[in-house]
């Protein structure tokens, strides 16, 4: 559990750890990895360990990059685990060939993760300062995805009458 570590190990878990699994990276870390996505800066991404030069530079965002990486939302279709009746709306509508299983709980590690609401708060604050960037364009991708659902009651509603 994250509540376990200290302050320190903390923040050294969220500026160096970068996910390997059987040797192959998955992704940026814990901080900005929706920013280093959509901005194309991923280093670390299906590379093994050997292949990669250690980033140890802090990744800086400017409000153009910002801009740039919400455009880029723009494109997406955007779901959300909180609102998963919608995100299945809204995969349907915009994929209808897709099947999968429902288990929203399979993507969940021991399933009692911690929340906003119970992470001690220095590590919660200690988050937030490494997501800067993805925190802002997290809160655009919830304004996209209601958007989304807008859009798609719209379509329904219309469908239904014609």
């Amino acid at each position: 559990m994250m509540n376990d570590w200290t302050i320190e190990e903390f923040k050294w878990l969220l500026t160096n750890f970068k996910s390997s699994a059987w040797g192959i990276y998955r992704d940026e870390g814990m901080c900005n990895t929706l920013c280093m996505m959509l901005l194309e800066r991923n280093h670390h991404k299906g590379r093994t360990p050997a292949q990669v030069q250690v980033q140890k530079q802090a990744q800086t965002f400017s409000p153009a990059d910002i801009e740039l990486a919400k455009s880029r939302v723009d494109k997406c279709v955007v779901g959300l685990q909180d609102s998963w009746q919608e995100t299945k709306r809204l995969l349907f509508h915009f994929y209808p060939w897709l099947t999968f299983v429902d288990d929203v709980m399979a993507n969940t590690g021991m399933k009692k993760a911690e929340t906003t609401s119970n992470l001690k708060e220095e590590l919660r604050i200690a988050l937030e300062e490494c997501n800067t960037c993805d925190g802002e364009v997290f809160e655009y991708a919830k304004e996209r995805f209601w958007q989304l659902v807008d859009h798609v009651d719209l379509v329904e509603r219309n469908t239904e009458f014609n």
